[in-house]
């Protein structure tokens, strides 16, 4: 796999974000920027010059309408991994259940 230089790493984010929003306009999902990318959005007018990933906030009740939404609409060239996912994969409950 090709390592990507930081500002390719900014252009996958950035599509990520697209990806995101309209997923969140289309369902009526509300979120916020936070941390490095809404200090990069005001101060930059972009990224941080340094800055490799992107900040979302929202609710917990809009990130399970996010995550239905998402269930229902996959993205061809993204996969979501939840905080249950990463339980279930240190809890071995992930192999049970490929295995089943």
């Amino acid at each position: 796999m090709k390592k990507l230089t930081l500002r390719e790493q900014q252009l996958v984010c950035l599509d990520i974000l697209d990806y995101f929003h309209a997923l969140c306009e289309k369902h009526q999902i509300r979120y916020s920027l936070g941390g490095g990318t809404l200090i990069g959005a005001i101060r930059h007018k972009g990224f941080i010059p340094w800055d490799d990933d992107i900040d979302v906030y929202m609710h917990r009740d809009e990130y399970q309408k996010f995550i239905n939404a998402w269930l229902h609409e996959k993205h061809e060239r993204y996969i979501i991994g939840t905080a249950e996912d990463i339980l279930a994969s240190n809890t071995g409950e992930m192999a049970k259940n490929i295995r089943q």
